[in-house]
């Protein structure tokens, strides 16, 4: 029996060196010689970032890679020294291919590319502008952006999404304002808008930023309001919680818009701001201040847009009717 084991111990032999040989040449024995986890993003209109990890099986590479950004129209490669790449002057919303492939010490591709596929962004007047994000309380984040410059093919509608690493929520809104809410405490959120155009469709320019939702807890600042007075003033007022007696009646208040941010502390729980810009809106954080001189608890926040511009009676009249209400 052993002259029978032998015959087919070389059978299985002859053939198992028959299927390594046909791997080999079908490339399948390279694959720990191809780049991994090969990303791309459009960084804006023009540009498009990629990144790329070194291969598993690089023994005889020699740190270089040949990239590669094409489509029907254009080609463009280079000799990559790191394992990133910007690339620039491309086209806006145009689709575009890329590949990757490491390079030997001889100077030789290995054969094995990484493939991906990106969009770059429209033109940078598509995309909402002065993204920003607040945290209202441990629950909620409220979201601000401007109308896109180039806006007469969108419908004024936006897709808004807030997500972290596990899950995400979308909605479409009509304004340019927004207000997530049932979020969870201690938690950080990515957040994004974009535009929607005529046919109901994202333009696929969307704008980011991200927000933490605070701890949950007793408040000690509560009924936080902003109320127009008129084209260039604004009124703020609080309360204080009676439980809180440790605060130093000293109180930390933020006014920001898109173009500037101030801060003013003051003792009082009613504060205007004056000087404004017209049809503008601010945004406000209100946090109290303790003894020791430290933030106490978490801020509270309030927003109000300015009227438009008036005559200067009819604003006088204006802030002595806002006036005459809040005192009601």
């Amino acid at each position: 029996w052993f002259p029978c084991f032998r015959c087919t111990f070389a059978v299985m032999l002859s053939q198992f060196l028959f299927l390594l040989f046909c791997l080999l040449e079908r490339g399948e024995g390279n694959e720990g010689r191809t780049p991994g986890g090969f990303r791309v993003s459009a960084a804006n209109s023009s540009a498009v970032f990629a990144s790329w990890h070194k291969p598993p099986n690089s023994s005889d590479l020699n740190g270089q890679y040949q990239f590669a950004i094409y489509n029907a129209t254009s080609r463009k490669e280079l000799t990559v020294p790191d394992t990133f790449v910007y690339i620039y002057d491309l086209e806006p919303s145009t689709v575009y291919d890329l590949s990757v492939d490491a390079m030997t010490k001889g100077g030789q591709l290995v054969g094995m590319p990484a493939f991906a596929k990106t969009t770059t962004q429209p033109p940078e007047g598509r995309i909402p502008g002065c993204f920003r994000a607040f945290t209202v309380n441990s629950s909620a984040i409220f979201v601000t952006w401007d109308k896109p410059i180039l806006s007469t093919d969108l419908s004024g509608y936006y897709d808004l999404q807030i997500s972290t690493k596990r899950n995400s929520k979308r909605k479409r809104v009509s304004d340019t304002v927004a207000v997530f809410t049932a979020l969870q405490p201690l938690t950080s959120y990515q957040l994004s808008v974009d535009a929607v155009m005529n046919s109901g469709q994202s333009m696929g320019a969307h704008a980011s930023t991200h927000a933490k939702t605070p701890k949950s807890g007793s408040p000690v600042l509560a009924n936080f309001h902003a109320l127009t007075l008129n084209s260039s003033s604004i009124r703020v007022t609080w309360n204080k919680v009676k439980s809180s007696a440790n605060i130093n009646n000293l109180y930390q208040i933020v006014i920001s818009n898109c173009t500037f941010k101030t801060e003013h502390n003051i003792s009082e729980t009613a504060f205007v701001f004056s000087d404004l810009a017209p049809s503008t809106l601010y945004t406000f954080t209100l946090q109290a201040i303790s003894r020791n001189g430290k933030p106490k608890g978490y801020s509270l926040f309030a927003y109000t847009t300015t009227c438009a511009p008036v005559s200067e009676k009819e604003d006088a009249t204006a802030s002595l009717l806002s006036a005459a209400r809040q005192g009601m």
